[in-house]
């Protein structure tokens, strides 16, 4: 049966812009399916698996900055988008969500494939339209055709995000064989352009305030697309402003850059700041996230053009509703002056940081943090990272990350679920080198990300397996219980090869220093997709973390 509105859904796409549809096979969304599949315009991605299909649109959007269309059929198969969906909210990456459903008539009335669909996601989507059923006259699709427009005019406003369309598709919903779907060739659109508000900025009292004070800027999760690099280096050195950035933040590095903050304490008063000044998303070291919070009588400002600001450090004073650039760019031209004595005490503990930590993993035993070291160094300037959550994350940024490289990390929520499909997603988005680095537990929890005929040549793995979730004996709440092994690790025995064989990937194995320094360059060089496994043991793994927390503790 042919649903004209339901076919011009795809032209639509194309018209606002839209390049690449993800398509999940099923029954119901036959006719979206259809109706994208013979549209000319669109990329279309074939992925069985639904969660993995999300997140595969999230890596391509999270590349490109633009929608990306998700269609799928109904039931269970739409509850399987929601985690790619948090983390999308959270990331403030546009996706248009579209899934199929029975007609309202047939929910709750146990017939199959149907769940409650309508306001599924209503706690992390930017906006929930459910479709017309019926189209009586010219005006009802013309209706339809504004809620699909509407729609990813709202997931493209800032802060960009997902956005959900519940399609109600009566049967039957395939069309008749031979049966020709021709696109309607006036739609109306409407250009909704991003509105910025760059007015509200520091007054003489601000500035006032911060005379004599302690200031610092902290910057959270950034994508780095727009670089604010240069512009945080003068603030460095031109008003004397320390910048604390982890690795997720995509700063380049310049003196006044505090990248190891991870591996200091801030037992010393001097190193704490009076105020800050933040901008981005969630910060990754919960060592400067505590020593902010217990910093009874700072002063948080936070610059956002828009939306709600979280109350992170619990210290929240103002928000300015500005773009970060602008915002900064200001700041150079005023008369603030920050303490020099903090900054200079800063960067010493930083740089000392940097060296103690450098050589200690220069002599350590060989594991994780060694081979983490070993590969970061290896992979080439330009490439983008991926970094699962867990330990490779961490290891990340306690090493201070490396200058050239967009490091991206599913911290919108933190899950280990995804991680292998958001980096296709990137993959398939350009030509750009991708680097994923993961443990074992995050691999292959997300194994379907390489189960369909689009895994792109420009993707590399790294797997660090220590068989089991080695983090948890390198945190201190369970590397204390006696039920760390059973129910916290997760024991596993697999190894990745079979993995690699069932879907046509490059596979290289160590387990040593040497076996790791061979592998690397052929790695590097090769152009398939590839998975690295680096096999380490857990114990030495907890050993070397150990004393990496005491070197910690005794610096100052």
């Amino acid at each position: 049966m042919i649903i004209q509105p339901i076919i011009d859904i795809p032209e639509i796409c194309f018209q606002k812009g839209i390049k690449y549809a993800i398509i999940s096979p099923g029954s119901r969304n036959a006719l979206l399916s259809i109706s994208f599949a013979r549209h000319p315009g669109l990329e279309k991605i074939v992925i069985p698996d639904e969660r993995s299909a999300a997140y595969v649109a999230m890596g391509i959007a999270q590349a490109t900055q633009n929608p990306v269309a998700i269609i799928c059929t109904s039931g269970t198969a739409t509850v399987n988008l929601y985690p790619a969906i948090t983390e999308s909210y959270y990331q403030n990456v546009p996706l248009l969500v579209l899934t199929a459903d029975r007609p309202a008539l047939w929910i709750d009335k146990n017939d199959g494939q149907t769940v409650r669909q309508k306001d599924l996601y209503q706690n992390h989507i930017k906006k929930s339209y459910v479709y017309p059923e019926e189209f009586v006259d010219s005006e009802s699709g013309d209706r339809a055709n504004k809620m699909i427009d509407e729609a990813i005019n709202i997931a493209c406003q800032y802060p960009m995000g997902p956005v959900h369309v519940n399609i109600p598709i009566p049967e039957p919903f395939y069309p008749e064989g031979g049966e020709e779907l021709k696109y309607s060739s006036v739609i109306k659109i409407l250009t909704d352009p991003e509105k910025r508000n760059d007015e509200q900025f520091l007054t003489q009292e601000d500035l006032k305030n911060l005379s004599g004070k302690k200031v610092a800027i902290v910057v959270g999760q950034h994508d780095g697309k727009e670089n604010l690099s240069e512009t945080l280096k003068k603030l460095s050195e031109q008003k004397g402003i320390p910048i604390f950035a982890d690795t997720i933040a995509n700063v380049e590095d310049f003196e006044g850059l505090i990248r190891f903050h991870d591996s200091f304490s801030f037992k010393s008063d001097e190193l704490k700041p009076d105020v800050i000044i933040s901008y981005g998303r969630s910060i990754l070291s919960k060592n400067l996230k505590l020593a902010l919070r217990n910093n009874q009588e700072l002063i948080h400002w936070h610059v956002q053009e828009n939306d709600y600001s979280a109350d992170t450090y619990l210290s929240l004073k103002k928000v300015f509703r500005n773009s970060p650039h602008g915002f900064f760019e200001r700041l150079l031209n005023t008369l603030l002056k920050n303490d020099e004595e903090f900054m200079r005490y800063l960067v010493n503990i930083n740089r000392n940081a940097s060296e103690k930590l450098h050589s200690f993993i220069a002599e350590a035993e060989f594991g994780e943090f060694k081979a983490f070291s070993i590969v970061l160094d290896a992979i080439p300037s330009k490439a983008k990272i991926h970094l699962a959550n867990s330990m490779p994350v961490r290891y990340a940024n306690i090493l201070g990350g490396k200058d050239g490289i967009r490091v991206f990390s599913n911290r919108g929520t933190s899950g280990i679920d995804g991680s292998n499909s958001t980096a296709v997603g990137h993959g398939l988005a350009g030509n750009d080198q991708n680097y994923l680095l993961t443990g074992d537990m995050a691999f292959f929890y997300d194994r379907n990300a390489f189960w369909h005929d689009h895994v792109p040549k420009n993707l590399k793995i790294i797997i660090f397996n220590n068989h089991g979730g080695g983090i948890f004996r390198l945190i201190d709440g369970p590397s204390r219980q006696p039920e760390l092994e059973k129910y916290f690790e997760t024991n596993q025995k697999l190894l990745a090869e079979n993995t690699a064989l069932d879907f046509g990937l490059e596979y290289y194995f160590c387990n040593s220093e040497n076996g790791l320094l061979e592998s690397l360059p052929e790695f590097i060089t090769n152009r398939k997709t590839s998975i690295l496994e680096i096999e380490t043991n857990n114990l030495v793994n907890q050993k070397v973390f150990e004393e990496y927390k005491k070197l910690i503790k005794d610096e100052t």
